[in-house]
């Protein structure tokens, strides 16, 4: 059944061009049932349920058999006419308690042909490709990098002792030279590298 509306539908067009109006096409459509045999409904209410209680009413276009025909005159076919489809569906389940599928028929104005989709199958919006990072495996493997110690790293103190006995010391002025007696314990000099040296007496 679905060739045979297919090629109604291809029939009507090619017949009316493009640029009508959807109702147009549907009155057309119709007389091409008729002059085939083919019985069908058109405008079927599809009422809406909510706890029980119907809170609205849609309408199928078309209803050939199990199909129930959706008409489009747009350029690029909307992606919530599949789910639109789908409640006509579940409508008609509870209501007439049979099974139907849907189907849209398309009458571009862009194109002149007719685009037919069935359910489920509505095209969507493209979406756009994440940018894929390479795997750790195919990254090139570099000899490691060894990281030379940061000027602000601490480094171990190293600590110089030195013991002086009976060292005679002079001024700066090159003058008399003065005697130090030896500390008993001596002196001990600590030593840090990259710092100034610093002297302390016990």
């Amino acid at each position: 059944m679905k060739a045979v509306i297919q090629r109604l539908a291809n029939n009507v067009m090619s017949s009316l061009g493009k640029g009508h109006r959807e109702a147009i096409y549907h009155r057309a459509l119709e007389t091409a049932f008729n002059h085939e045999g083919i019985h069908y409904r058109t405008r079927v209410d599809c009422p809406i349920f909510f706890l029980g209680d119907c809170v609205g009413v849609g309408q199928a276009d078309l209803i050939v058999d199990d199909l129930i025909i959706e008409l489009k005159v747009v350029s690029r076919i909307p992606a919530g006419v599949s789910d639109q489809i789908r409640k006509y569906v579940g409508s008609l389940l509870q209501t007439e308690k049979k099974q139907y599928h849907g189907i849209l028929l398309n009458f571009n104005p862009i194109s002149g042909k007719v685009d037919m989709v069935v359910e489920g199958g509505i095209p969507r919006a493209p979406s756009h490709k994440r940018r894929e990072t390479p795997s750790p495996l195919k990254r090139s493997r570099s000899p490691p990098h060894r990281r030379s110690p940061s000027p602000t790293t601490p480094i171990h103190k190293r600590v110089v002792i030195s013991r002086y006995f009976g060292m005679e010391t002079r001024s700066a002025a090159g003058s008399q030279a003065s005697s130090r007696s030896p500390s008993p314990t001596g002196s001990v000099l600590w030593s840090h590298r990259g710092t100034r040296s610093k002297s302390f007496a016990f």
